[in-house]
């Protein structure tokens, strides 16, 4: 996030990125008939105005409070997020077919071809991808970045990257993708399985 703002009845995260994806209003409250739509409109409208889509994330716990409110407001559901928790034992054996390979040295720019070809709807994965490799090259205290690549010969037909907080004994996989015709082979595995590797080499589980 580029700033998180806390007002009265609702927090405001603004990223760097400018989609509906990171830019959210996320209210307090339970009871929605209880927000300063006026104060939370206004924000949206000077927002907007700087090029920045802004949407509502919802505490599951309120969502069927929100749902009528946002509708009324000409909101509808974008997505939800779901997070799937694995503790780490031991490492995989990596296994890939003749003539593939996995590494963490690439051509990052074969790498985001790649992945906006994977992710055709999301419209900043160049600056998303750029920015991950500058946290990869400087670092954040306790915390490491790392991509992996998987390579058929010369072209790199995966990716995917993985971020470790020590202090939280956190991993996190994310901006993972495998080229269509290179599908349904078991690569999206391996690469879960190496980042997850990772992750135990780092002493985290």
């Amino acid at each position: 996030s580029e700033s998180f703002r806390e007002y009265g009845d609702f927090f405001h995260v603004r990223s760097v990125f400018n989609s509906e994806w990171y830019n959210f209003v996320v209210p307090k409250l339970q009871n929605p008939k209880d927000l300063n739509i006026n104060e939370i409109n206004k924000l949206i409208e000077v927002e907007n105005s700087r090029g920045k889509k802004v949407s509502f994330y919802i505490n599951k716990v309120f969502v069927e409070n929100y749902r009528d409110f946002l509708e009324k407001y000409g909101y509808k559901l974008c997505g939800d997020e779901i997070y799937l928790l694995k503790n780490l034992e031991t490492e995989e054996k990596i296994r890939l077919p003749d003539g593939y390979g996995i590494d963490n040295k690439y051509d990052l720019k074969k790498v985001i071809k790649v992945l906006e070809k994977c992710f055709p709807e999301w419209p900043e994965e160049n600056k998303y991808s750029m920015m991950y490799e500058k946290y990869k090259n400087n670092g954040q205290q306790n915390r490491l970045f790392e991509t992996m690549v998987i390579q058929f010969g010369n072209e790199i037909i995966g990716a995917g990257s993985i971020s470790l907080d020590t202090d939280l004994n956190l991993g996190y996989l994310h901006n993972a993708g495998i080229s269509e015709v290179h599908r349904r082979k078991g690569f999206h595995t391996t690469l879960v399985d190496k980042r997850c590797n990772f992750c135990l080499e780092h002493g985290v589980n």
